[in-house]
C-alpha cells in the first residue's frame, strides 16, 4: 500500500462495506520510517501514524509510571499524540490477519498493528476512565497490550480525495487560531485587532462550511434559509472540537462572579460579544437537524445554562439540540426544565427573550407527539414562579385589551410615560389596560406585539395532545370569547389572528367531547 491518506478502523460484524469517516481526527497519514509519505508501506515495514490535519502530531506510546503499571492488571499501555517525529515509540508495523499473500497491503485488508519496540498490539478499549483519542464515542482510547482481543483487528481503507478536502478544511491551522484565542483569554492577555479579525474570519468560514447556500457575508449570524450539510457537521461534531468551541464561548467570562458582571462585559467589549455570538451560532449549526451532534452537545449543558437570557445565542443552540430529538426530550426532568426557565426569566430584561419562548415551545412536542411531562413542568413553573411572563387579557366592548402589569403592558406603559402620556403629578400611567389594536399601528411597539404572538403560540403548544391540565390553565388565561374575537377581528395582523386560531384549535376544539384528531404540530406564525 502506498503511503497515502488512509483510515485505520475496527471491522464490525455482519458488515460487507465500510463507512468512510468524516471527522478530521479519525484519519491518519501513513509515513514510512525513512521515506516519509512518499515511501511504500508493506508487511513488516516500520511506519508512523500522523494525525491528518494536525501538522506534526504523531501517534506515540505513552510512558507509564510504576504506580500506573502496577494498577494496570491487563498490562495495557496507553497511546498519546506527540510532536517528536523521531521518538522511538512512534514506530508501528502492519502484520497480516489471516492468510495474506504478497508483500503489498491491499486497500480493504484487515491487519493487526504492532508497536515496533515493545512488540505489543494496538487494540481499542471501551474503558470510560481513559482519555479520548479520536471521534468515535464508543472507542475511548487506543491501547497496546501483549494479549490479543477481538478488537485488535483493523481495516485499512483509502479516503477519497473529495473526502480528504472536506476533512482538511477543519485543520490544525483553523482550529489552532481558536486554540490560540482561548489560551490568550485564559492568560488574560490582550488581543490585537488583527487577532480578533483573524478569529472572526475563521468562525465565519466554519459557519459557511455547515450550510448550503451559505449565509450572506454581511450577516453570518443569520440562521434562516439554507440546508444543513451533514458530512460537514460530522467533521465539526467530534468531542474535541465541540469542547474547544465551548471553551472559546465561555472562557472570556470565567473570572466573572455574577451574571451582572457578564452582561456588563458584553455591553462593554463589543468584539468579544460578536465573537461569542458567532461561536454559539456555529454550535447551533453543528446541531441543526443532527441528533448525534445534539446528543454530544447535551453533555455540555451545565456550561450553557449560565448564559441563557443574555441574548448571545445559547437559546438557539439549545433549540437545535432538542428539536425532534426524542431521546433527549424524554430524558428531561422537571428539575431540568425549572432550571432552564429560571435562567431564562429570573434575571432577564423587562421583556423576556423571544428565543427563550421558542425554546419552551420546542420542549413541548416532537415528531412522535406531545410530551405531557414537559408540558406540565412548564405550566407549573410559569404559573408559580413567572406569571409575569404571560400576558393577561380581557374583552371589553368588543375590544381585546392587555394588562399593564404584565411584560408587554409594562413596556408599553414605560413607552407612554416617556412620551408624556403619564400623570404629571404621580408619574404613573393613567390606564391599566391597553387596547391590543394599539400595538398594531405603533411601529415602536411592534416588538411587543411579536412577543405576545410568541406567548400565544407557547400556550397552544402546552395544550397539544389533549393535555387537560394545561388546557385548564390556558382556558383561564385566554377565554373562548377572547380567542374567537381575536380570530375574527379585521383590525389585527394575520400572525396575531393565526395565534388565536391555534388557541381555539388546541384548547377549545381538540378536546373532549370531540373525537381525537391526529393533530400534532402547531404552525409557525413568527
Amino acid at each position: 500500500a502506498h503511503s497515502k491518506d488512509i483510515v485505520v478502523k475496527r471491522p464490525k460484524r455482519r458488515r460487507t462495506h465500510h463507512r468512510v469517516p468524516t471527522s478530521y481526527d479519525s484519519v491518519w497519514l501513513l509515513e514510512s520510517e525513512y521515506s516519509g509519505s512518499s515511501g511504500t508501506i508493506t508487511w513488516g515495514t516500520r511506519c508512523r501514524f500522523q494525525l491528518f490535519g494536525a501538522q506534526g502530531h504523531y501517534l506515540c506510546l505513552s510512558e507509564q509510571t510504576d504506580a500506573e503499571q502496577q494498577g494496570n492488571a491487563r498490562g495495557e499501555l496507553r497511546l498519546m499524540l506527540t510532536n517528536d517525529k523521531h521518538h522511538v515509540d512512534t514506530l508501528f508495523v502492519f502484520l497480516p490477519f489471516g492468510n495474506k499473500k504478497g508483500e503489498d497491503i491491499a486497500m480493504g485488508s484487515y491487519v493487526r498493528v504492532q508497536h515496533a519496540r515493545t512488540r505489543t498490539y494496538l487494540h481499542a478499549s471501551t474503558s470510560a476512565s481513559m482519555q479520548l483519542i479520536g471521534a468515535d464515542d464508543r472507542v475511548r482510547v487506543a491501547v497496546c497490550s501483549q494479549q490479543l482481543y477481538f478488537n485488535d483487528v483493523f481495516g485499512v481503507h483509502a479516503v477519497a480525495q473529495s473526502q480528504v478536502e472536506i476533512i482538511g478544511f477543519v485543520n490544525k491551522r483553523r482550529l489552532g487560531r481558536i486554540e490560540e484565542y482561548v489560551s490568550r483569554l485564559r492568560l488574560r492577555q490582550p488581543l490585537s485587532d488583527s487577532e480578533l479579525n483573524s478569529t472572526h474570519s475563521v468562525l465565519v468560514d466554519l459557519i459557511r462550511f455547515c450550510t448550503f447556500p451559505p449565509p450572506p457575508d454581511d450577516d453570518p449570524l443569520e440562521m434562516g434559509g439554507g440546508i444543513h450539510i451533514k458530512p460537514h457537521q460530522k467533521v465539526l461534531g467530534s468531542p474535541a472540537v465541540l469542547a474547544l468551541l465551548l471553551d472559546a464561548a465561555t472562557v472570556p467570562f470565567a473570572n466573572l462572579a455574577t451574571r451582572r458582571d457578564v452582561q456588563a462585559m458584553l455591553q462593554r467589549d463589543m468584539p468579544v460579544l460578536f465573537l461569542t455570538k458567532l461561536l454559539w451560532n456555529l454550535l447551533a449549526r453543528i446541531a441543526l437537524r443532527n441528533t448525534a451532534n445534539g446528543t454530544r452537545l447535551m453533555r455540555f449543558l451545565p456550561r450553557m445554562l449560565p448564559f441563557l437570557g443574555m441574548e448571545v445565542g445559547v437559546e438557539r443552540c439549545l433549540m437545535e439540540i432538542f428539536r425532534e430529538n426524542t431521546a433527549l426530550l424524554n430524558a428531561l426532568s422537571p428539575a431540568h426544565i425549572q432550571q432552564i426557565m429560571h435562567m431564562l426569566f429570573a434575571h432577564g430584561a423587562a421583556l423576556p427573550n423571544l428565543e427563550g419562548l421558542v425554546l419552551l415551545q420546542v420542549l413541548c412536542s416532537c415528531e412522535q407527539g406531545a410530551l405531557s411531562n414537559n408540558q406540565n413542568a412548564i405550566v407549573t413553573c410559569l404559573l408559580d414562579d413567572f406569571p409575569y411572563v404571560l400576558v393577561r387579557s380581557r374583552l371589553r366592548h368588543g375590544q381585546l385589551q392587555l394588562c399593564n402589569a404584565d411584560s408587554v403592558g409594562r413596556r408599553l406603559a414605560a413607552h407612554r410615560a416617556r412620551s408624556g402620556a403619564a400623570d404629571s403629578a404621580t408619574g404613573k400611567v393613567k390606564k391599566r389596560w391597553e387596547n391590543l389594536v394599539d400595538f398594531t399601528y405603533d411601529t415602536e411597539l411592534r416588538e411587543h406585539l411579536v412577543y405576545y404572538v410568541h406567548v400565544l403560540t407557547l400556550l397552544a403548544h402546552l395544550c397539544l395532545g389533549r393535555n387537560y391540565c394545561a388546557i385548564a390553565a390556558v382556558a383561564a388565561l385566554v377565554r373562548f370569547e377572547e380567542a374567537f374575537t381575536g380570530l375574527a377581528s379585521d383590525d389585527l395582523p394575520y400572525n396575531v389572528r393565526a395565534a388565536y386560531s391555534q388557541i381555539l384549535l388546541h384548547c377549545f376544539v381538540d378536546c373532549f367531547p370531540q373525537r381525537a384528531a391526529d393533530i400534532q404540530l402547531v404552525w409557525s406564525v413568527s
